[in-house]
């Protein structure tokens, strides 16, 4: 028996229902029937990730370092991407056992803490455990959404989009397309076309085979989830017994989206291919052609490829599917460009219009002869995405050729896509008198020339091309199966209530086997179902929604006004919000995309509601700001894209907190963020006067934070140590306090501004402060200091950098106790000031001055056992004291002029590096121990 794929239903909710109408495929194996449920989306977060397996070429990436080996037990954290070689795979495991296996010559990386993951290319397989929240995997292309699954992804970004859930379900979103999206069954796959325009339907795969045959199983150990996958491989060996699923003959390999149609007298042929899958990770060797007979065939060449490049010699790369025996079936009138429906009516002899390029008015016998290399026309295969080709390789861009002489030049593009809908029955032939339409030439699509004509003899023979032309043809657009769509009565009603619809269903996914989109535009409805209600999509423009029990939006909330009370919102997918919304007592939660687009004002009115963010919320203010006026935790994105974002109610944030290029995010109340949190963007996060931010473990900053007070004060308090990654800045302006309990550790970011006096600094005599090799603190605002007074107990560590630049004064202060172990650089360049007072102890390290910059104690100071390359100057009235081997290449002045200005040696000193030591008026050296000047003047 032969068939080809019909595609299934996007949206059905009957899991044990099964059509034998639809059709089920398998990844490396034969096709079968079947029709699969929905379920819900909730999300979560992620943390880091330890590399529990390594096979071969795996790379650690990190931002801010050179690639390196990675090896089992490494920790693999937010900004790590992870890359694997040829024929090279890797397991991580992350700590709430959510697994990931990546496949060979794949990038990878995660957002720590939002459980957002990227594939950059390649394939991988998540294991996501129940009850541990969602994980949203993210190409440029799509978005797939899961929660206690087990799926694998697929992506080559010039070619296809590969995904398949094992067990459990997943939704996958397009990023240019908002509100469009599949949900995807255990058992069920689904490609796309990255370049494309909407998304196929999925078609069901066979879970025994694809067990058996995939590397990312085979290669390692044993998946948690394998009693649940086992589940569902048994609840289709029961579905295929009862006869509700009917196998066909299309073959999907595993490296590539090759299609292909299997006689069955060729089933060895199948075998041999995944056999040698398996053993070449996804690379199968070329399958022979077959020999011509009276049957048509299309010889083992011919496959399915998104892109690939026809070369004079045919290499077989990663999974192609390629079999004799194609089984042509009677199409629907095709156009340049039609638009196919999910289930077009096949009839026996079927009017074909401008596909190949064929010669006027030929008959088709049943029995042509077909030699072993003719070039094949998209038609004959289907598959939900990939274009079919004369004679490709399977690979995202592989080269191919047919036997024939065949041209390098000509590319295949991805635009002749066939898509899914066309249904095909199991076993069609070519009848004996199909009339092909003299007028149309088929321009658009694949022309064979010089010779392949199809006589009116019973037996025609379709001679080989020997250079064929391929020319792009136009892609048929996949249309969406809408869910339905239910609109409120309006009045004061229940959501149980069918009389409240029209039409009169009650709109839950599930019912009657649809989806629902709500529309609710005035009066006051009552979520009366206990158990929660789940739909697509909710269009609210108006009126009361009552949420006495949860609402789960799977696809996202379109909001132009209204009010949301007293209750749970679930959302996912993509959601716009352009109107204020009421709320009272209402809790949203959302892990999708959640766009705000308003000309400005409050985006709430009411109380007591909180907004949890596990995905991303993105602000678009046309004009002005945009208030947003709910208390928000934050463990997934914040985004300002234009205009100004404030947060006016505070929260707490273990996510990212973003700000575009001229945009601002403004945290206009009080926040804590912890572990894992981050600041990113080229504009500006401003913490505004009168507010408290906490902070605790390793906050990422990429962008530029600013303390924007002016009037009342902005603290930064530590609540325990803190490391500053990312290289971004935080600024300091006039009434800002940086204090608390523990270290702050600054990696690598750029601390400046200026502080109005010592009441309000950097440290305030309570944190210790550790300025690594990357670091810089800089005093860099004209005529006003940056007050720097680190506690007793811990002081100042500096490897990197302290400087004094643009006129600004660099002002350390020893008030609290605390020293200065100087390792790196303390300067002042051109016009700038470097002031040590208060009892300042520096030790060690090197000063440095440019131009007319100079480093000057200004009352009392101590300089131990470092290096003066630039000017130092003990002011009036000023008591320097001196410790160790002073190296000084540069010059030491006392500058005492009404008042003494001493320079005191404790202990022995000795002065070396052949530099100057100025004395004037009433300067004094004194001390209790023995000044040896090697060198100095």
């Amino acid at each position: 028996m032969k068939s080809l794929l019909l595609p299934r239903p996007r949206h059905s909710h009957l899991r044990r229902t099964r059509l034998p109408s639809n059709c089920f495929l398998f990844f490396g194996g034969l096709l079968f029937l079947l029709l699969a449920p929905l379920s819900q989306l909730p999300a979560a977060q992620l943390k880091q990730a330890r590399v529990s397996q390594v096979v071969k070429d795996v790379k650690l990436l990190p931002a801010q370092a050179a690639p390196r080996a990675a090896a089992v037990s490494d920790e693999v954290r937010d900004k790590t991407a992870v890359r694997t070689g040829v024929e090279s795979r890797a397991e991580l495991t992350f700590t709430d056992q959510t697994l990931a296996r990546l496949g060979a010559n794949t990038i990878f990386s995660f957002n720590d803490g939002t459980r957002n993951l990227e594939l950059g290319g390649g394939a991988m397989l998540l294991r996501v455990p129940k009850n541990s929240g969602g994980a949203q995997i993210n190409t440029a292309a799509v978005t797939a959404a899961i929660t206690g699954t087990t799926v694998m992804l697929e992506y080559h970004p010039d070619a296809y989009i590969k995904f398949i859930v094992l067990e459990g379900t997943g939704r996958v979103f397009r990023k240019d397309h908002v509100g469009e999206s599949v949900l995807v069954h255990a058992g069920q796959m689904l490609i796309v076309n990255p370049k494309g325009k909407d998304l196929p339907d999925p078609v069901d795969v066979d879970l025994k085979r694809l067990m058996k045959s995939s590397l990312l199983i085979t290669d390692f150990a044993p998946i948690a989830s394998l009693d649940l996958i086992r589940h569902e491989i048994e609840t289709q060996a029961t579905e295929k017994n009862k006869g509700g699923l009917v196998d066909t003959n299309l073959v999907i390999f595993g490296g590539g989206t090759v299609v292909s149609l299997l006689d069955a007298t060729h089933s060895d042929i199948l075998d041999q291919a995944n056999a040698t899958e398996s053993q070449r990770s996804g690379s199968p060797t070329p399958l022979l052609s077959a020999t011509p007979s009276t049957t048509p065939r299309i010889t083992p060449t011919p496959t399915i490829t998104p892109r690939p490049t026809i070369t004079p010699r045919p290499t077989v790369t990663p999974s192609p599917a390629v079999t004799p025996t194609p089984t042509l079936t009677p199409r629907p009138t095709a156009t340049p460009t039609p638009t196919i429906t999910p289930r077009p009516t096949v009839t026996p002899t079927p009017t074909v219009t401008p596909s190949p390029t064929v010669t006027p008015s030929p008959t088709v016998t049943p029995s042509p002869t077909v030699t072993p290399s003719p070039t094949v026309t998209p038609s004959p295969t289907v598959t939900p995405s990939p274009t079919v080709t004369p004679s490709p390789t399977v690979t995202p861009s592989p080269t191919v050729t047919p036997s024939p002489t065949v041209t390098p030049s000509p590319t295949v593009t991805p635009s002749p896509t066939v898509t899914p809908s066309p249904t095909v029955t199991p076993s069609p032939t070519v009848t004996p008198t199909p009339t092909v339409t003299p007028t149309p030439t088929a321009t658009p699509t694949p022309t064979v020339t010089p010779t392949p004509t199809v006589t009116p003899t019973p037996t025609p023979t379709i001679t080989p091309t020997p250079t064929p032309t391929i020319t792009p043809s136009p892609t048929p657009s996949p249309t969406a199966t809408p869910a339905t769509a239910a609109t409120y009565n309006g009045g004061t009603g229940n959501w149980s209530d069918p009389g409240s619809w029209t039409p009169g269903t009650v709109p839950n996914n599930g019912n009657n086997g649809t989806d629902y989109d709500v529309f609710f535009a005035t009066g006051i409805l009552t979520q009366d179902i206990v158990a929660g209600v789940t739909i697509n999509q909710l269009f609210m423009s108006g009126g009361t929604l009552i949420l006495a029990n949860p609402l789960t939006l799977e696809v996202g909330l379109q909001f132009s006004g209204g009010a949301i009370t007293s209750g749970i919102l679930n959302i996912a997918g993509s959601s716009t919000q352009s109107a204020q919304m009421v709320v009272n007592g209402t809790t949203i939660n959302n892990s999708g995309s959640y766009n705000t687009t308003f000309t400005g004002g409050s985006l709430f009115s009411g109380g007591g509601s909180v907004f949890n963010n596990s995905g991303t919320l993105t602000a678009h203010a046309d004009l002005g700001t945009i208030s947003f006026n709910m208390l928000l935790n934050n463990s997934g994105t914040v985004s300002a894209e234009t205009g100004t974002l404030s947060l006016v109610s505070g929260g707490t944030s273990s996510g990212v907190f973003s700000a575009s290029s001229g945009a601002v995010l403004e945290l206009g109340s009080n926040f804590s963020f912890t572990d894992g949190a981050g600041f990113a963007g080229a504009g500006t996060i401003v913490i505004d006067n009168n507010t408290t931010t906490s902070v605790a473990g390793t906050i990422s900053n990429s962008g530029n934070i600013l303390l924007n007070s002016t009037v009342n004060v902005a603290d930064l308090v530590l609540t325990a140590d803190i490391t500053l990654t990312g290289g971004g800045t935080l600024t300091l302006v006039g009434f800002d306090r940086v204090y608390g309990s523990g270290i702050l550790t600054n990696v690598d970011n750029t601390i400046q501004g200026f502080t109005n006096n010592t009441s309000y600094s950097l440290g305030l005599d309570q944190i210790g402060i550790i300025n690594q090799a990357a670091g810089v603190i800089d005093a860099n605002v004209s005529g006003l200091a940056l007050f720097v007074n680190p506690d007793a107990a811990d002081g100042l560590v500096n490897e990197g950098v302290m400087r004094a630049s643009n006129g600004g004064i660099l002002y350390l202060d020893g008030s609290g106790g605390g020293g200065f172990a100087n390792n790196g650089t303390i300067t002042a360049l051109d016009g700038s000031q470097v002031q040590l007072a208060n009892g300042a102890v520096i030790t060690g390290g090197v000063f440095t001055t440019e131009g007319t910059g100079v480093i000057e104690n200004i009352n009392t100071a101590t300089l131990s056992s470092l290096t003066n390359a630039g000017t130092f100057i003990g002011n009036d009235n000023s008591f320097t004291t001196l410790v160790g081997t002073i190296t000084n290449t540069g010059s030491i002045s006392l500058n005492s002029a009404s008042n003494v200005a001493d320079l005191i040696l404790s202990g022995d000193v000795t002065l070396t590096g052949g530099g100057t030591l100025n004395l004037v008026n009433f300067d004094r050296v004194y001390g209790n121990g023995i000044l040896t000047n090697v060198d100095n003047t």
